[in-house]
This record gives structure tokens, sequence and C-alpha cells, in this order.
């Protein structure tokens, strides 16, 4: 007493599955690094103006400064990008520092840090969920899945 099942559309989905594999992940990717690109425009735009016109000789300036670590799967695909600031001052400004004189002794005072990179953080994390999901949907729609 064996069962017998026919199924019928597999061929219809298993092509539909390679078309997503096939498109999906290229346009996800190319969603996280603009998510990236949107994060550290919207991170600059909290920063005042003066920390654009550092001089030379003494810092590099901190919005032009950011650089993108991304780690890919063995697949090709990006699974995160590591965003960071090589400004020798930007952890200072994020996070405080201690006063000191001119001639580099400590006044006892103490600079509150600006919290850029941090309000920014907060406010992804509610909007990099939607944005991906919007970027997902496009990409299944775009392959003719959705």
């Amino acid at each position: 007493m064996g069962i017998e099942m026919t199924m019928e559309g597999v061929e219809e989905l298993k092509s539909s599955m390679q078309l997503a594999l096939d498109k999906c992940p290229d346009e996800m990717n190319r969603a996280i690094r603009s998510q990236s690109r949107s994060w550290v425009k919207d991170c600059n735009a909290k920063m005042p103006g003066h920390y654009y016109n550092v001089p030379k000789d003494r810092h590099t300036p901190i919005p032009k400064n950011w650089s993108r670590k991304e780690s890919v799967n063995n697949l090709g695909n990006v699974e995160e990008i590591e965003i960071r600031n090589k400004s020798p001052h930007f952890h200072l400004v994020e996070n405080g520092h201690r006063e000191y004189d001119f001639h580099g002794k400590p006044t006892g005072g103490f600079v509150p840090g600006k919290h850029f990179a941090e309000e920014t953080r907060n406010e992804y994390e509610s909007k990099y969920p939607e944005s991906m999901e919007k970027a997902a949907d496009r990409a299944l729609k775009k392959a003719g899945l959705l």
C-alpha cells in the first residue's frame, strides 16, 4: 500500500528559486553598501563645520576619513560592513577628553563627547531594517517572485 503523489509546478518553483539566488544577492549587496554610504553621510551631517576645516598639519578632517571594511562569505555575499574613522582625534570628539593647557598640563576640566556616530547608530537601529526590507521586496519583484 504505497501512497502516490503528483506535484505540479515543481520545475517552475525550481526555476524561480534559482532566479532568486541569481538576482537577489547582487541587489542586497548593493543595498547594504548604499546603507553604509548613507550612514556616513548622516553622521557627517551632524558634525559642525569646523571639523571639516582642520589644518592639514594638525589632523585629518573627520568627515573625509571614513573607511569601510566588508566581510564577505564564501558565496560572495556581503555579511557586514565595518565603518571606521581613521582620524587620530575622532575618538576624542566622539567620547570626550580631559582638557590640557598650552604646555600639556591637565587643567582639571573635561570636554564632553559629541556622540555623532552613536546618535546616527541609534537612528539606524530602526531605519536599517525597514530599508533592507524594502530592498528585499524590490529585489524579489525585480526577479518576478513577489
